[in-house]
């Protein structure tokens, strides 16, 4: 894939290893990248990058800011082509060098205070391919935080899948060595690809969840950086949502029939896996019913069939993650 590629500064081998990349997709919005970027050069550390992915080809005043600024922690990568975010998220991932990689969208805010405490975090526990902080909220008219965790730590496995939302990727702070890129990249379309990669970290190791802020929601209205089409229907659509839950369900069912119910017996975590295989194998045939259900608010039911394809959706995504 060829790439535009504006990087500010030569590479010095003995640079200090980063510890941290914050890693930002982009797609219009040179006001923002300008915004998050001074956000954080303020900060005084050689242990933080920031890897810019920008879907937009034609834009040129990022490259001319980042060159302006000299700021060795900066690399900025400029597509040739709009690759949609999920495609932009990862690649701007592959070119990041620190240990872990910090998910921000180019809507949201960097909380620069948390900074230290997420180096000092990262240095302290070593089991850890997983944190996720709390979310403040910048948008007009709104008060407190939008979305809050209490702080815990979760175990590898399902225990991780089970308590981790799979909803908005800023804030997501992920070891980059726990993700397997190239089988992300097989499954984007099926699932956003946050969600693939917190399956990946929470199965590889120990995810903690922190009240801490670490990043907050911008004041920007959301722009999209590619129709996300499945058979010719944005997914976003209700009817999209039925297409690409069946998609799941056909992928799903091809692991159950194969390699799924041959490893049932020799893996560690077998009643675990069994359980999820019952909960698919009964959702084959009415999972189209169950989303429909949701999707168009069948009043009395909506709670339990949502409760029911949530089970489902973790159910698929830890089983995909477990032979990744």
């Amino acid at each position: 894939m060829k790439l535009k590629i504006f990087i500010t500064w030569n590479i010095d081998k003995l640079m200090s290893p980063i510890t941290l990349s914050y890693c930002i997709p982009t797609y219009k919005r040179p006001e923002r990248i300008r915004e998050i970027i001074k956000q954080i050069i303020p900060v005084q550390s050689k242990e933080i990058e920031i890897v810019i992915g920008d879907n937009d080809p034609s834009n040129i005043e990022n490259s001319e800011f980042i060159r302006m600024l000299s700021d060795q922690r900066i690399k900025y990568f400029q597509n040739r082509k709009n690759l949609g975010y999920d495609a932009n998220l990862l690649l701007t991932i592959k070119r990041a060098n620190g240990k872990f990689v910090f998910l921000l969208m180019d809507d949201d805010d960097i909380e620069v205070t948390a900074i230290p405490w997420i180096l000092k975090i990262i240095k302290s526990k070593k089991n850890l391919t997983l944190i996720r902080g709390s979310l403040g909220n910048n948008r007009p008219g709104s008060t407190g935080l939008y979305f809050e965790y209490k702080d815990r730590l979760l175990k590898k496995g399902y225990s991780s899948l089970k308590y981790l939302p799979f909803g908005h990727a800023s804030g997501l702070i992920l070891r980059k060595d726990a993700l397997n890129l190239n089988k992300a990249k097989e499954q984007i379309g099926s699932f956003f690809i946050q969600q693939i990669f917190i399956a990946q970290a929470a199965f590889r190791g120990d995810s903690l969840l922190s009240k801490k802020v670490v990043a907050s929601i911008g004041n920007t209205i959301y722009k999209s950086q590619q129709p996300n089409l499945i058979k010719g229907i944005d997914y976003m659509h209700p009817i999209g949502w039925v297409i690409v839950t069946k998609y799941r369900i056909h992928m799903i069912h091809e692991m159950v029939k194969g390699k799924v119910r041959r490893e049932l017996m020799r893996i560690e975590n077998q009643r675990t896996i069994e359980y999820l295989y019952r909960i698919i194998n009964s959702y084959i045939n009415n999972s189209e019913k169950i989303v429909k259900n949701v999707l168009f608010e069948r009043d009395k039911e909506k709670e339990d069939y949502l409760l029911k394809l949530s089970t489902f959706l973790r159910a698929i995504i830890y089983l995909q993650t477990k032979y990744i």
